[in-house]
């Protein structure tokens, strides 16, 4: 199982990927040495852990997947944690958006906040997207 990581590079410093459809993007998996394809993109659920109900204004993360007809699915990986998650004030943030995420983070606001991934597939691999979290939750230990 592979996943693709580092999207920023993948998308806008890969000559590989820039400029290539969706289709050509996915079969690229298949050109590596083991000749497995792509099983799926493991990826974040949103730029930071889960905001306060009502302050949320970005949802490209999943609303891309949902738009292309991937199936998704979403699961926490941890939380917040106010003693090792402490707000990093020398942080330059890069956009507005990410300013207004940055701004907004307050470890004790956030306490036990969950911090999630999403695994996507490709079209019709709904039941591989669940498998693939399945097998995920039990190397995490969990059932």
């Amino acid at each position: 199982m592979k996943a693709l990581v580092e999207k920023e590079y993948l998308i806008f410093d890969n000559e590989l990927v820039k400029d290539r459809s969706k289709e050509e993007v996915w079969a690229l998996g298949t050109a590596d040495p083991d000749g497995h394809p792509v099983d799926a993109i493991l990826c974040p659920v949103g730029p930071s852990a889960a905001p306060p109900h009502g302050t949320s204004t970005y949802w490209l993360y999943t609303s891309q997947w949902s738009l292309l007809e991937y199936p998704g699915v979403s699961f926490p990986v941890t939380t917040v944690d106010p003693v090792k998650d402490v707000k990093d004030f020398g942080y330059v943030p890069k956009n507005p958006r990410d300013k207004y995420n940055h701004d907004q983070y307050d470890p004790k606001t956030y306490v036990d906040a969950p911090i999630g991934l999403q695994i996507i597939t490709r079209k019709f691999e709904d039941e591989k997207c669940l498998l693939i979290l399945e097998a995920i939750e039990k190397a995490m230990g969990r059932k």
